[in-house]
């Protein structure tokens, strides 16, 4: 699969498919955030960033450290709302 291919345009049913899928992973818990090119990526447990990686399409940098999100990230409030829907 070549970088980038995977965040062509998902539905909504499709992103509601990777939240269901991932929340089973994580347990319920855990926050959703995006790259500065705007890949998803989801922080477990706490949901707070605590190391630094890269994200997996575009090689930005991802997370952060001490609980604080590097500033070109931010928070995923498309995906943060399906985790509040009923």
């Amino acid at each position: 699969m070549a970088r980038g291919e995977l965040n062509q345009a998902l539905t909504k049913a499709e992103k509601a498919e990777v939240f269901r899928a991932m929340q089973a992973e994580i347990r319920g818990s855990g926050h959703w955030y995006r790259c500065p090119n705007g890949h998803s990526y989801v922080i477990g447990e706490c949901g707070m960033a605590m190391e630094q990686s890269r994200c997996p399409e575009c090689g930005e940098s991802v997370g952060g450290g001490h609980h604080a999100l590097l500033r070109s990230n931010r928070r995923d409030e498309e995906m943060e709302a399906l985790y509040r829907r009923p």
